[in-house]
């Protein structure tokens, strides 16, 4: 049973994370990103902090705040305003197609940023993803979706990407991962605070500060506690048990499980071009992932031989 235990968590946090795109397009709707983003960021902070003096992690927690301050900036907050601001310019269907190809943007710019080597399958990957990807943003079928919506999804896959190679370079000296985190949606939260005052508040008709229905409230709750504080825990903790291959290849179901969430929430049609890109782009994810895991198969075998 304990043994199953970290794939079940990957998973959950899977299933949690492929809903973020149709909930954050709802959400995005009824007010302003930035100020929903305020929310959501700041009760992810204080669930996260209110882990730490449950867990008593908070030793050293202050060593790393300015690193994780900084990534903040990046991701979650430039990333998902980015994300949130093409999702009123484009369909959910086509963020989480776009999204989905994350995995192969950050293997890319690990190997650009920190100097990882990158292996064939990655630019095989690479190669296949971006295919789906073109294929998707020259399709005019699905209803809302646009050309610019695309392109802003795209740019906060790169910038999400970037984040992470940053991250990952933080957390190689840096064990507690829920505190860099915390530190993360504080971050976050002021950069939401500072586009908000200064500039969406002025710029959305909508002003600052929309009110938000009961609905909307429910749905902000929901993305700052299952969309930011406990999937990233399930996710530190499945790091922690397996290795990062088998944690690559669940990242594979982000786009399938974001589609569906996208038809069955919103009501979004998936045109056969989607579709054909949808699976383009698993398809290149899911390359590096299984040759990687069967890389480490063929060492284990070897190794005991």
């Amino acid at each position: 049973m304990s043994s199953l235990l970290p794939h079940g968590s990957i998973l959950l946090a899977m299933i949690f994370w492929a809903t973020s795109i149709p909930a954050g397009k709802a959400a995005v709707a009824a007010m302003p990103a930035s100020e929903i983003l305020i929310i959501r960021f700041g009760l992810g902070a204080v669930i996260l902090w209110l882990a730490l003096l449950a867990l008593r992690r908070t030793a050293g927690a202050a060593v790393i705040a300015r690193p994780a301050l900084a990534i903040g900036t990046l991701a979650p907050a430039a990333a998902t305003l980015l994300t949130y601001w093409g999702l009123l310019n484009t369909s959910a269907v086509h963020g989480v197609v776009v999204m989905g190809g994350a995995p192969i943007a950050t293997s890319l710019l690990a190997w650009w940023v920190l100097r990882e080597r990158i292996s064939p399958w990655v630019l095989g990957g690479t190669a296949i993803a971006s295919v789906g990807l073109s294929i998707l943003i020259a399709n005019d079928d699905s209803v809302g979706a646009t050309l610019w919506g695309d392109a802003l999804c795209l740019l906060a896959v790169i910038i999400a990407a970037f984040s992470q190679t940053k991250q990952r370079h933080l957390g190689l000296s840096h064990a507690n991962a829920i505190a860099i985190t915390a530190w993360q949606m504080i971050g976050a939260t002021i950069v939401c605070l500072f586009v908000m005052v200064f500039f969406e508040s002025w710029l959305d008709e909508r002003g600052w500060i929309a009110v938000p229905s009961a609905d909307i409230w429910l749905l902000i709750l929901y993305l700052a506690a299952f969309v930011t504080a406990i999937p990233f825990t399930l996710a530190n903790y499945t790091l922690r048990r397996l290795p990062a291959g088998h944690v690559a290849l669940y990242s594979v179901l982000m786009a399938p499980l974001g589609v569906s969430a996208s038809a069955m929430l919103l009501g979004e049609t998936v045109s056969t071009t989607d579709i054909t890109a949808l699976i383009l782009v698993t398809a290149g994810v899911a390359l590096p992932a299984i040759a990687n895991l069967r890389h480490r198969g063929a060492r284990r075998d070897n190794s005991t031989v």
